[in-house]
């Protein structure tokens, strides 16, 4: 198990250090190749959007044929990809770079988290869901210090040329030592039960979506251009659920499978997202609102919220462990309620604009920001994984990554809607902004009530349990749950033929060790 969560959480950490900067860079980008900026942007966003439609379905092809399969062939493609961008001449050549990238991203990031999570066992999920989210977010804070050093000496091309040697022999070291895990399928026959019609759909409705909202920016929300697309995902989404529920019942491969959500998991996938939306959206109007209202330059303001990153990932691993002695619901709730904070320190800061910088304030919100909502990433994906079953966890962690990505698009697009063009000492935008970020939140923030009003009388009678207490069964007697054993496994009716010795679970505690080592970003 150490040496799979090594691999994978090594490679991650490598990529994410440098690409977390390409953003602040994008000016030297769109100058070196005499583009516009905007026209710049789309290596950055390109294969996000890539990654977006194809996760679930790439999920689902690792279950089918093996993760390590996958996850290799993802890698070998990211360094493609890698290799095209970094020797880049001409925007085209970059974005064919970006856009294999994204391809090999959409294949390695759920088989990654899939192959870890077999390796450890389910009941150490928060603890590997934790630490690979922690590897993208303290990756990137590196990144911000280490990237910009790389570009100042060596040009913003070597942020793509460096990792292809560290990630290389990880490669190599992966086909030599990672076991396989799941799948078994011949290629021709995953080929020929796979779910393609509803990755065709998933694709169109992804797409659509995305369109429309990033375009509002650009010709606002009553333009065709972005009425169009938002109207015509709303059928495509509709087609998608009846589709694959129609696969599922007939026995079929399916890239969304309707039974993988009950509906807390259901509750569950809707806070994560709306609370992730209102999250960026806060991410990206932050330095924006130092800018237009403190005149401070970009690397100021990147250094006052720095801290940030590094903190949702430390957050990320201190959640998995607690989860795991009280379970997903308690650190999901208490999670979202730290995020209230910074929402409304944000309207604070909106209010008082152009009264006076008050870094102590602003300080407080980033630290808020941070830590609750990667204490509440980490419960929820840990949440919503529990119930899944071993052969399809790729494929859920597939769907979990992409509505993170989406989220994650969305919110940068709203706030550059809302607060991009302000300008000026006009508060406006930002007052918007702030009210909207909150009433998204608020939307989390019942989504998780609900969650905890209907798991409260089950995590209840964990906890006791969790304690070592027995309850009594109808037959010889209730088990005995380890604290290691995550609250959200415990089933409403808790009466078995064989205890749980807590030896039983303490086996595997000592790998848990490796995984001090790691919106956002996603993969």
């Amino acid at each position: 198990p150490r040496c799979v969560a090594a691999v994978v959480l090594a490679t991650n950490f490598y990529y994410n250090s440098t690409f977390g900067v390409l953003g602040i860079v994008l000016p030297d980008v769109a100058r070196d190749l005499g583009v516009s900026e905007a026209s710049a942007v789309w290596a950055i966003l390109l294969p996000l959007l890539v990654t977006a439609v194809l996760q679930p379905a790439t999920g689902l092809l690792a279950d089918m044929l093996g993760r390590k399969r996958c996850w290799m062939l993802g890698y070998a493609i990211n360094i493609v990809g890698t290799t095209v961008a970094g020797c880049s001449s001409s925007l085209g050549m970059l974005l064919a770079g970006r856009f294999v990238q994204g391809l090999g991203s959409a294949l390695d990031s759920p088989t990654g988290i899939a192959m870890i999570l077999e390796a450890f066992g389910k009941e150490h999920r928060a603890m590997v869901l934790g630490a690979y989210t922690a590897t993208n977010t303290v990756g990137a804070s590196v990144g911000l210090i280490a990237g910009g050093v790389i570009v100042q000496h060596f040009g913003w091309r070597m942020l793509f040329l460096w990792p292809i040697a560290p990630v290389a022999v990880m490669f190599l070291v992966a086909g030599w030592g990672l076991p396989e895990s799941g799948g078994g399928l011949a290629l021709s026959e995953a080929a020929r039960r796979f779910d393609w019609a509803g990755l065709l759909v998933l694709a169109a409705a992804v797409s659509s979506e995305l369109i429309g909202v990033n375009r509002a920016s650009v010709v606002g929300w009553l333009s065709p251009q972005v009425l169009v697309p938002l109207t015509a995902s709303v059928p495509l989404f509709a087609l998608l659920l009846s589709l694959e529920a129609r696969r599922e019942r007939r026995g079929l491969e399916c890239v969304i499978r309707p039974s993988l959500f009950s509906a807390d998991t259901t509750l569950a996938l809707f806070s994560s997202f709306t609370r992730f939306v209102a999250y960026i959206g806060l991410f990206t109007a932050v330095p924006l609102f130092l800018r237009d209202y403190f005149e401070m330059d970009a690397d100021h303001a990147a250094a006052l919220v720095s801290i940030r990153p590094f903190l949702y990932g430390m957050s990320c691993l201190l959640a998995g462990r607690l989860a795991k002695s009280v379970g997903e619901v308690p650190i999901i709730l208490s999670g979202t309620l730290l995020t209230l904070v910074d929402k409304v320190l944000f309207i604070g800061m909106v209010y008082r604009a152009g009264v006076r910088a008050d870094v102590l304030l602003l300080e407080t919100l980033v630290v808020f920001q941070g830590f609750g909502n990667g204490f509440a990433e980490t419960a929820l994906k840990s949440f919503m994984i529990a119930s899944t079953p071993p052969e399809l966890t790729a494929n859920m962690q597939g769907i979990l990554n992409a509505v993170m990505v989406i989220a994650f698009m969305n919110g940068i697009d709203l706030a550059v809607t809302f607060c991009g063009d302000a300008g000026g000492r006009e508060i406006g935008g930002y007052f918007t902004a702030s009210l909207f970020f909150f009433g998204v939140f608020l939307v989390a923030l019942a989504l998780v009530l609900a969650i905890a009003i209907r798991t409260w009388g089950r995590w209840a009678e964990g906890a006791g349990k969790a304690r070592g207490v027995k309850t009594s069964g109808a037959g010889d007697g209730g088990p005995v749950y380890s604290p290691l054993e995550s609250l959200s496994d415990v089933p409403a009716d808790p009466t078995v033929e064989e205890g749980v010795e807590l030896s039983e679970m303490e086996g595997g505690s000592a790998a848990v060790g490796v995984t001090a080592c790691s919106d956002a970003e996603p993969d």
